[in-house]
């Protein structure tokens, strides 16, 4: 059981954010998520690892938009779990985002730049 994967659903901000439920499978946690989002209160899927050693109890994963430039400049937000699965989506010139499981915005950029330098490399840039 130790390092396994668990997803737990939440939902709401501050004083409202609750944990709705514990998964252990990912596609019955996104399909929570989907349940329990309403019009006004979007539901997310949160990853964390059962039994962490106590430096890395509080990294939890996430899924981040990374809007980047050929430059490598870059724009981040969290986004919602069912967008993990989409393709990178071309933005304009020059400009890609992708949708990226990271422990936090600095990690999410730091993925998303070693994709832009082997899609450069590729010349799929």
């Amino acid at each position: 059981m130790a390092g396994q994967t668990v997803y737990i659903v939440t939902k709401g901000q501050y004083s409202d954010y609750q944990i709705v439920a514990a998964f252990t499978d990912r596609e019955a946690a996104k399909a929570c998520a989907n349940l329990q989002t309403g019009k006004y209160n979007k539901a997310r899927v949160e990853l964390h690892r059962l039994d962490p050693p106590p430096d890395q109890a509080d990294k939890g994963r996430a899924v981040w938009t990374v809007e980047m430039g050929t430059a490598g400049d870059s724009n981040v937000e969290q986004c919602w779990w069912n967008e993990i699965d989409r393709k990178p989506d071309k933005r304009g010139k020059g400009y890609w985002v992708f949708y990226i499981e990271a422990n936090d915005e600095k990690h999410a950029v730091k993925i998303a730049n070693e994709r832009r330098v082997q899609m450069i490399a590729a010349g799929e840039w």
